[in-house]
């Protein structure tokens, strides 16, 4: 037990609907469904957050879990070198999240994203006021921006604006599709972040494992772009994920196993890329996969026989490969 915050070094996420206890003191009763994928100073339960911050009124903090629990005086790793006091703030929230090393060097989006938003972000979030999701995502979403060099982009479309993130956004007329698209980041009626939209953008960089982060998140098309890396594993963690598309990027290393479990995917599109390796059998676990485009890559192997499974799917494209 700790008095006032806790800083947890893994985050347990909760099945939405799942009954979980929270009692008066805040303890964690129910431990189903562990999903330990990062590191986030909260508590998801049901459709809540259960979140104690510096200042609030937490009292003792007891959980039925191992997870490391540190108190307000700042049991956390401190720098060497002088922050602010606001930056010492936002940094001791979202060093848990991305780690303290990533935020402390200063060559990492991570640095870049955490000073902006302690420093440079115009609409200058109250780190003792605002809501943890809402720090999260505005700290994810410039986390994107630095990691895919935004200052490169063809269009900023309202990134790292005084806006909200919901309009980091633009309406862009697309010539094939004959009408404007919204490009950037698109939201929800209730502020969550459902779309991240960057199709030919020249984008350059890898894409932040942070991203789990969003949730919500239903679609994620960067195609005709120049991501490169490998495939974050954590994207399997996406549930609510229907369409992923970065066709055309410079994307590497072997499919993560851990996309079959997007049991909500429709639509998988990593055509022309440079992903090897063999094609995970844990893909037939996605059961309302409509859509398989890994064409034009450098698989090797076959194609598992519990893909022909797949009760939606309608098109496989796997041509220009080294299948056997």
């Amino acid at each position: 037990t700790a008095q006032g915050w806790s800083i947890h070094r893994q985050i347990f996420r909760v099945s939405r609907g799942q009954k979980v206890e929270v009692k008066r003191r805040h303890q964690l009763a129910d431990r189903q469904d562990r999903d330990y994928v990062g590191c986030l100073p909260y508590l998801w339960y049901q459709e809540g957050v259960l979140l104690l911050m510096p200042g609030e009124e937490g009292g003792n903090i007891e959980t039925t879990s191992d997870i490391p629990v540190h108190g307000p005086t700042g049991n956390y790793p401190r720098n060497n070198s002088t922050f602010s006091q606001r930056e010492e703030s936002f940094r001791a929230v979202l060093g848990p999240f991305s780690g303290f090393e990533a935020l402390d060097k200063t060559s990492t989006p991570q640095h870049k994203a955490f000073k902006w938003i302690a420093n440079n972000d115009e609409d200058r979030l109250d780190v003792h006021r605002t809501r943890y999701d809402t720090l999260l995502m505005r700290y994810v979403a410039a986390l994107l921006f630095f990691s895919v060099q935004g200052d490169k982009w063809d269009s900023r479309l309202n990134f790292l604006s005084k806006k909200s993130v919901c309009e980091w956004n633009e309406m862009i007329y697309v010539q094939s599709k004959q009408k404007e698209v919204k490009r950037g980041i698109v939201c929800d009626s209730d502020g969550r972040i459902v779309k991240i939209e960057l199709a030919q953008n020249n984008i350059s960089g890898e894409l932040p494992w942070e991203l789990v982060s969003m949730e919500s998140l239903e679609v994620l098309r960067m195609p005709r772009n120049n991501v490169t890396g490998s495939l974050p594993s954590h994207l399997g963690r996406l549930a609510n994920i229907h369409t992923l598309d970065l066709t055309s990027n410079s994307l590497e290393g072997n499919l993560p196993t851990e996309l079959g479990w997007l049991g909500r995917l429709e639509y998988l599109k990593l055509r022309d890329n440079k992903v090897q390796g063999t094609i995970p059998t844990e893909f037939g676990k996605m059961t309302n996969l409509k859509r398989l485009d890994l064409s034009e890559n450098r698989l090797t192997g076959g194609i598992p026989s519990e893909i022909d499974n797949l009760p939606a799917l309608r098109f496989v494209d796997v041509s220009d490969n080294d299948l056997t």
